[in-house]
């Protein structure tokens, strides 16, 4: 049936015999650090997705979860109305309170342009980013040795490099970039330098991208299930995990980030890219 178990639905089941119960992603691959997104992804999560501020007015809101575990699009359509809507909290829903926010109007990313939410991901809400200028902080401690990131990302720029996880405490530091000029991944280090893997990527495409740090230097990317290659490259170890880049920043959507403070193996990775794509059906 359409609607039941892991969360993988947008509309109620039109079969009867009853719901089975909500079964998000975090209830199958516990564990996360943080984890952001615009659907529920733990059964026992019982605070909100976003909260919203509305342009016309400044007034903000929660914005919480439907029954099935989707973004309650009616309810942050209505607190909009005609005007825009900007995130000011995306809630952290591994049970950890490590909440991203951004107090100052003028870097909070998009959700509501004119009344109508942006959904650019396959139809899915989707958060707007604007490169290095658009960002939320975290209170999120990680270490670059042991950590494995899955984000979902639509890039519709072609910059340089673009990465949408990175850390507070320098500003040259980053988990990954995506490069959607000349269709390489990198990974950052702490001094600015950069190891190219070399994977094609495009813009206006949806990915589900996935870094797997195993140690200081065994790093891996996987996007849609494919391992895109590995690096060496050694980056500082200790950060605070930042939403949007400090150095060349995502221009585009995104609309989930889930951290674990430990490096997956490629078969686990691509496990929970296949069951987040269950949801999204990007690849």
């Amino acid at each position: 049936m359409i609607g039941i178990g892991l969360g993988v639905a947008r509309r109620p089941s039109s079969g009867g015999g009853g719901a089975a119960p909500f079964v998000g992603l975090l209830d199958t691959y516990s564990g996360a650090a943080a984890a952001y997104s615009l659907r529920k992804l733990r059964s026992a999560y019982s605070g909100s997705a976003i909260r919203v501020r509305r342009s016309s007015d400044n007034a903000e809101q929660d914005i919480g979860f439907t029954a099935l575990g989707n973004l309650d699009e009616s309810a942050l359509t209505t607190f909009c109305g005609s005007s825009n809507g900007f995130v000011t909290t995306w809630y952290d829903q591994s049970g950890n309170a490590n909440n991203a926010v951004q107090t100052t109007a003028s870097n909070q990313p998009q959700i509501v342009i004119a009344g109508s939410m942006y959904t650019n991901i396959n139809g899915f809400p989707s958060i707007r980013m604007q490169s290095d200028s658009i960002w939320m902080n975290t209170s999120v401690g990680l270490n670059n040795a042991s950590l494995s990131t899955f984000t979902i990302i639509r890039a519709n720029a072609s910059v340089s490099q673009s990465g949408v996880v990175g850390a507070t405490n320098n500003v040259n530091d980053y988990l990954f970039f995506n490069s959607f000029a000349d269709g390489n991944y990198y990974f950052g280090t702490g001094s600015g330098a950069e190891s190219q893997i070399g994977a094609q990527l495009t813009i206006n495409t949806n990915f589900i991208a996935s870094t797997l740090n195993r140690s200081s230097t065994d790093r891996q990317v996987v996007t849609n299930a494919v391992s895109r290659g590995t690096s060496n490259v050694n980056k500082q170890a200790n950060f605070t995990m930042r939403i949007n880049a400090q150095y060349r920043g995502l221009t585009g959507f995104v609309n989930e980030i889930i951290a674990y403070s430990s490096g997956d193996s490629l078969s686990t990775c691509q496990a929970k890219q296949n069951l987040i794509n269950t949801y999204y059906g990007i690849y």
